[in-house]
């Protein structure tokens, strides 16, 4: 559930946009690199802590300096003993939502834990950060100069290892060869047999003949993070597997075993190539194919290819290329071929009968001044954080807050970094870390006695245990925190998500649910007498079971009448897309003459009194004449990329979080805190983008129409709509106890404590209706009430948003229940494939409906 509270305030940030000032625009926008960074790092923090927890809190033992036995217990308490103590007192003292406290504690206690483990490694990786910088400057453990002298280093070495010019080399050495000091790179007796250098690299070369970089006279290495903690795994003929060579991280490191008796074979580097490229293409057509069978068109198709090909198969292809280049030059030293030169043994004899080592080393060729370094430091602490800060501020106060601490929590973990320290010196192993001494321990005096001797002895072996356990410790932070490559994929995880959204509502707007197309529907019907007359046709109920809701009553149904179509409220729903005009021959074809008025004249009135003209939502107010007490609101779906905004605005964080609910082990059991969790998500949301709620609009129409507005003397409401209308008139229906019958509408169960005002469980299962098709994504999101009516959806399987279809609803209700004293429509069979209706006329289906 952190991920949804990350993602929430990534959306609210983008949703604050369209109505941004352009300087406050341009800070949101340059405040989304820190956000998407810090909900990585974040994200990546927790799954640190979970894989902790898993294997027994290895690091949050070494962390604390507690023994194993003391934080076994201390966990115990915290994830079993609070939380059962909980519960048993809930249970002896008869509460009815004992779960639901126990859950709380339960969440609250482990949030505290991870906070705790979170303090701790930032605290460990800043003081072990500036311990290893005064050691570089080879001063003593409580040097001069201060906190801001050692900030000051460690910020300038992180810009120098930024931008930096690298260059890599290639080493073939024999296994039984000692390494060198300070690496192949840097000794005399050893020369790559291949270097690359990047693009980036080559240009600062050339930028080291002005006043930005030093071209460096000796190269410096550059140590990786598996170099730091002395762990470089070997891969031989019997370690080597194609997962492994497929989906090891980008940028790993490893020694490769080129010849000797373990050496790898020429039919597993081709594999190793093979693989890479063979899963690229098979990605490549598992998504052209489900772009096919999404019936995509070709242009789509076409697009996607050249993107895929530019940015995932062309890096693959590269990198293959260069490997099978190097594994070619390997086979040509190795076979005595001097174009490529010899064979790296230290002492330039060339011996193919023994193991030999692949080995990858990077070295630094230039690097930025001083000067220039601070300079980028300070346009990105500007641009990147005060800017948008400030921004942020004026706009949604709480995510500032938020920004703040992402802001601080990313720029310490960047600069204040570990890793970035041990690239400087090189192994672990190497580093001769000090301790701090207490005084009686500094004053003692170690006289020549044989208990003095054994004292210090025993001082000298518990100091290398110290030792030793500080370095492991490091060695964990590094590889498990500090270089964690989880965080790039957090990043793509956070970027998949928000495309997958946008990708999903383009989706329902490209199915035919616009309002563009809906309009056409309209005056499909009204221009082409896309209504059949009553008697005419009929669709008699189905042999089998029908809907239990086929026919409203109890608080649904219309006063008087005694029940009420459940089709009813679906085409009242649709006429929500229809002129005035429209809508009054198609309530005069589908109800009778004169049975039911749009009273769109009282509703165009009442927002310019409200002052309400601008806002994007629509809706009609429809009457009967018979009953002049009773009148039906219809809230139109969306249209606009404003409501595809309120869209988000409402529900994602309800839709994530029964994503969440879904994917995780036990979700079930976090059921009743969900509604808080997404209360507290929702609570960051800016006040601006309350206020233009559409919920609130309708809401307030019902109770001014109610309180006497118009003097119409209506004491009775429904409300009904489809999609973002069904989900709008759920909440209304549910604030102003005006029934809402709603198609398709997204649910307000989970939702329920983010409205104003809120709603009760009570108010959503007693006065909300929700017809839901089978495979409707978008009516599954935010919680079911208790009253709801899954139907059968007869759209193709691969259409996402077929299903989310008012149109289409209808006609399956029809069909299924039968149309009674109500018309047909001919879209029923030839747009959704449902059978001809019964004919009862003289005129044949086909002469009624041409194609």
């Amino acid at each position: 559930f952190l991920f949804v509270f990350c993602f929430q305030i990534i959306l609210f940030l983008f949703l604050n946009m369209p109505q941004a000032t352009p300087i406050k625009l341009v800070g949101a926008i340059l405040s989304v690199p820190v956000f998407l960074v810090g909900m990585a790092k974040i994200m990546a923090m927790g799954v640190a802590f979970i894989s902790d927890t898993w294997n027994g809190h290895r690091l949050f033992q070494r962390m604390s300096n507690s023994s194993i036995v003391a934080v076994e217990w201390f966990c115990f308490v915290v994830f079993l003993g609070i939380p059962t103590l909980t519960c048993v007192s809930c249970l002896l003292s008869r509460k009815d939502n004992w779960w639901e406290i126990t859950v709380v504690v339960w969440v609250i206690i482990v949030f505290a834990f991870f906070v705790v483990f979170f303090l701790m490694v930032v605290r460990h990786e800043i003081s072990s950060c500036f311990k290893l910088i005064r050691l570089l400057e080879d001063n003593e453990l409580d040097g001069s100069g201060g906190w801001l002298r050692l900030a000051k280093h460690a910020i300038l070495m992180r810009e120098i290892q930024n931008y930096s010019g690298l260059r890599k080399e290639r080493y073939l050495i024999e296994g039984d060869k000692e390494a060198p000091t300070g690496g192949y790179a840097l000794s005399a007796d050893y020369e790559p047999f291949k270097t690359y250098i990047s693009v980036y690299s080559w240009f600062t070369k050339l930028a080291s003949r002005s006043v930005f970089f030093d071209e460096l006279d000796q190269p410096v290495r550059n140590y990786s993070a598996e170099e730091v903690r002395d762990i470089m795994p070997f891969v031989t003929a019997k370690t080597w597997s194609l997962e492994k060579m497929c989906c090891q991280a980008s940028g790993s490191r490893m020694v490769t075993v080129v010849s000797g008796p373990s050496s790898l074979r020429p039919n597993q580097f081709i594999s190793s190539i093979a693989c890479n490229l063979l899963a690229m293409l098979l990605i490549a057509l598992l998504i052209t194919g489900v772009l096919v069978w999404m019936s995509f068109d070709g242009k789509m198709i076409a697009l996607f290819a050249v993107l895929f090909g530019l940015f995932c198969f062309l890096p693959v292809a590269t990198h293959s290329v260069r490997f099978f280049r190097s594994y070619r030059n390997i086979r040509r030293v190795l076979d005595g071929d001097g174009r490529n030169g010899a064979l790296n043994t230290g002492d330039n004899s060339q011996r193919n009968d023994k193991t030999v080592l692949q080995i990858i080393e990077t070295v630094r060729i230039t690097q930025p001044r001083p000067w220039l370094c601070w300079t980028l430091f300070s346009l990105s602490a500007s641009l990147l954080f005060l800017w948008p800060l400030i921004s942020l501020i004026a706009t949604n106060w709480k995510i500032s807050l938020v920004y703040l601490f992402l802001g601080g929590f990313t720029f310490v973990r960047k600069f204040f970094n570990v890793a970035v320290v041990l690239a400087e010196f090189g192994s672990l192993s190497g580093i001769d870390i000090p301790l701090k001494r207490s005084k009686a321990e500094t004053s003692a005096k170690t006289g020549g006695t044989l208990a003095n001797i054994i004292d210090s002895s025993r001082r000298i072996e518990t100091d290398q245990v110290r030792v030793m356990r500080k370095k492991a410790r490091i060695s964990k932070i590094v590889g498990k925190v500090s270089n964690n490559h989880n965080v790039t994929a957090w990043m793509w995880v956070f970027a998949f998500f928000i495309v997958a959204i946008f990708v999903m509502f383009i989706s329902a707007l490209g199915s035919g649910e616009t309002a563009a197309y809906q309009n056409k529907l309209i005056n499909d019907l009204v221009m082409n007498n896309g209504i059949l007359p009553v008697g005419e046709f009929y669709y008699p109920q189905q042999q089998y079971l029908p809907y239990p809701t086929c026919e409203l009553k109890k608080g649904f149904e219309i006063p008087g009448v005694g029940s009420t179509s459940l089709g009813d409220y679906g085409f009242l729903a649709a006429l929500s897309y229809a002129s005035p005009e429209e809508s009054k021959i198609l309530l005069d074809q589908w109800f009778g003459e004169g049975k039911v008025r749009d009273m769109h004249e009282l509703v165009a009135q009442y927002r310019k009194d409200s002052d309400t003209e601008k806002n994007p939502i629509s809706y009609k107010l429809f009457t009967f004449p018979d009953l002049p007490e009773f009148a039906v609101l219809s809230v139109r779906g969306s249209e606009t990329i404003w409501d595809w905004v309120v869209n988000i605005q409402l529900w994602s964080a309800a839709g994530l979080a029964q994503v969440v609910q879904s994917i995780i082990p036990f979700g079930w059991a976090f059921t009743p805190i969900l509604n808080e969790l997404i209360y507290a998500v929702n609570s960051l949301q800016s006040e601006t983008l309350k206020s233009v709620s559409y919920y609130k609009q309708t809401t307030n129409f019902v109770q001014e129409i109610l309180g006497g507005y118009g003097n119409t003397g209506i004491k009775t409401m429904r409300s009904t709509g489809a999609s973002l209308g069904g989900g709008i008139a759920i909440i209304t229906g549910a604030q102003t106890e005006a029934s809402a019958v709603a198609i398709s509408g997204i649910n307000a169960m989970l939702s329920r404590d983010t409205f104003d005002p809120p709603l009760t469980k009570e108010q959503i299962n007693t006065r909300t209706f929700n017809v839901i098709p089978d495979r409707d994504i978008i009516a599954s999101l935010g919680g079911k009430g208790r009253l709801y009516q899954n139907v059968d959806c007869q759209a193709p399987m691969n259409s996402l948003a077929g299903c989310h279809s008012m149109w289409r609803t209808i006609c399956e209700i029809e069909y299924q229940c039968g149309s009674g004293d109500r018309p047909v429509l001919c879209r029923c069979n030839r747009l959704y494939g449902y059978p001809p209706p019964e004919q009862n006329g003289t005129r044949t289906f086909d002469q009624a409906c041409p194609s």
